[in-house]
């Protein structure tokens, strides 16, 4: 993965797991991650039977974290990319990750505003929704081709 990429990936997980605050209901969802049917509990295993494609890429990154990559994936009528990151055998992350485009962030920022309420979180590089239990990140990229990354976070996966 881009070197530029990762380290904006690592802000954006810092900031999801430093937010938390009450209510928003993000945790409490029968359905964590609303672009697949994964759940927090879904085994690294059956990740890709849920998603029903082959692993597109696997790999570790620097503080540890095992990703499953699932690419052509949809979200909201958007085409992009999917990453669940392991913690040992705990999934600390969903991500999904798009082409910068100004009408997808404001789309994606207006779902997430409606759903979960005022961000925590706002910072020049996007929005964190926290609910206490999961965090909600939401960052516009323009560098590097640009990207709009989604990022389902549970903090206390990073606590084992």
């Amino acid at each position: 993965m881009n070197t530029g990429i990762k380290s904006i990936c690592c802000v954006l997980l810092a900031l999801c797991f430093l937010c938390g605050c009450n209510g928003g209901g993000i945790g409490s969802s029968s359905k964590p991650f609303p672009f697949s049917d994964v759940q927090w509990s879904t085994s690294q295993d059956d990740v890709a039977k849920i998603i029903g494609k082959d692993v597109s890429e696997e790999y570790e990154t620097d503080d540890g974290l095992h990703v499953l990559q699932f690419n052509d994936c949809e979200y909201d009528g958007f085409s992009g990319l999917t990453r669940y990151c392991f913690n040992g055998d705990m999934l600390a992350q969903g991500i999904f990750e798009t082409g910068y485009d100004v009408d997808e962030y404001k789309h994606f920022d207006d779902t997430f505003t409606s759903k979960y309420g005022e961000p925590k979180t706002e910072t020049n590089a996007g929005n964190v929704w926290s609910d206490g239990d999961v965090n909600v990140g939401l960052a516009g990229v323009t560098l590097f081709g640009g990207k709009i990354i989604i990022n389902y976070t549970k903090p206390e996966a990073f606590n084992q």
